[in-house]
């Protein structure tokens, strides 16, 4: 008799395909749920950025940008400095401004009114160096002395200047000597007094003198010049530079 062969057994592939199933499903709820997850992220950061850039937040009113605050800070720092670092009529010549009233205040008579005769106001040089604030007589007599009188605000302490023969001068007149002279006009008759005198200096072409003399509390200095030998020159220019009263 023929033995009819009996079929395979379909346990182990029914088993199989169960299992196939259970991992599929597994995999594609990962799946999802990383895709959920991923997808929440991208949509809370798209949202954190639509507020950012349209300046909403939850309830739809609209935040404050921070960027305006940096906007006015930064300009307000660049105004201050601006004026801070250009002062308003700043002259390029530092002792033209005076200080407060007292002790070390500056004044120079060629930014006051004579009461005598008017000189020459500017800037002078005297060996290479240029005096902006000078007094200068063009034209010297031959045999006389020239001055011009002052009247000071309040007594002050000290007088100084430097006094010389201007580098303009012509050639003949380089060699002339002038003598510069400071009154206190105490009795006020608005002449130089030989009693009244605070000092002279002898000056000549490249070779300035200074003075530095107190006041002893006048208030109306006279200034005079001359020159030393009469009837030799008649252009030289005797300059008096930067003269003024420090107190």
């Amino acid at each position: 008799m023929k033995r009819l062969n009996a079929p395979a057994p379909q346990h182990s592939q029914t088993h199989t395909g169960g299992t196939d199933s259970n991992v599929k499903a597994a995999v594609i709820g990962v799946v999802g749920t990383l895709a959920a997850t991923v997808l929440g992220g991208v949509f809370s950061i798209v949202t954190g950025l639509l507020e950012i850039g349209w300046g909403n937040n939850v309830t739809g009113e609209q935040a404050p940008k921070a960027q305006s605050t940096v906007t006015v800070t930064a300009t307000a720092t660049t105004t201050v400095t601006a004026e801070a670092a250009v002062p308003i009529g700043q002259s390029d010549d530092s002792s033209a401004s005076s200080p407060p009233d007292g002790e070390g205040r500056t004044v120079h008579l060629s930014d006051l009114t004579p009461v005598g005769n008017a000189w020459l106001q500017g800037s002078f040089p005297l060996s290479g160096t240029r005096y902006r604030k000078s007094l200068a007589i063009a034209r010297l007599d031959t045999c006389s002395e020239q001055w011009t009188l002052y009247e000071l605000d309040r007594p002050y302490a000290r007088f100084q200047a430097t006094v010389g023969v201007s580098d303009n001068a012509e050639r003949d007149d380089q060699l002339e000597t002038v003598n510069f002279t400071i009154y206190a006009d105490r009795n006020e008759d608005g002449e130089p007094d030989r009693d009244e005198q605070l000092g002279t200096r002898a000056a000549t072409f490249r070779s300035p003198a200074t003075f530095d003399v107190a006041l002893n509390g006048t208030t109306r200095l006279i200034l005079a010049a001359s020159l030393e030998v009469c009837g030799i020159g008649y252009r030289t220019i005797a300059v008096w530079g930067d003269p003024r009263v420090i107190g």
